[in-house]
């Protein structure tokens, strides 16, 4: 059956080429393609995706686009990506920086009881954010290294948030 809206929802991490892979699929096996796409994703997945699908030049999408001859007819810009947020509007972490930073905000900007010791953290927030996620033992460092650009997969994000807020 042919519907004349078929629209493509996507949950993608920091593998955007998952789209196009799905795309060539449905071409393959259906017979069609969507006629918009949306993405669901972090800030770090919003990212890697306008670079490596949007761009007009080297863009995967764009490239499938033009080797399917399939050009104007899928609807998809950079506004079609959502950042998923928590309940307050913050953006998901992406990374130990942001979810330091996102632990420590929600329970108050507490002072660290030590001096930040992180040699890998410039940002002052961050790195007061992870000497006192640390302390808290809600997150780890390895030395003098917290590694705040480190991946960190969504089971991790909830993890932490459960050791750092357990339910009552």
């Amino acid at each position: 059956m042919k519907y004349p809206r078929r629209i493509f929802v996507a949950v993608v991490g920091m593998t955007p080429q998952v789209v196009t892979e799905t795309l060539y699929a449905l071409l393959q096996e259906k017979g069609e393609a969507p006629t918009e796409i949306h993405l669901i994703t972090t800030s770090n997945g919003r990212n890697r995706a306008v670079r490596d699908l949007l761009d007009s030049q080297t863009g995967q999408f764009h490239a499938f686009c033009r080797d399917f001859s399939l050009c104007g007819q899928i609807k998809f810009d950079a506004s079609m990506i959502h950042v998923i947020h928590d309940a307050e509007g913050a953006e998901i972490p992406a990374n130990r920086g942001q979810l330091a930073l996102l632990v420590w905000n929600t329970a108050g900007r507490p002072e660290p009881a030590g001096a930040p010791a992180f040699a890998d953290v410039t940002d002052p927030d961050m790195a007061k954010a992870a000497q006192w996620c640390t302390e808290q033992g809600t997150m780890d460092a390895k030395g003098d290294r917290f590694e705040p650009e480190g991946w960190t997969p969504k089971f991790k994000v909830i993890e932490v948030w459960n050791k750092a807020f357990p339910k009552q």
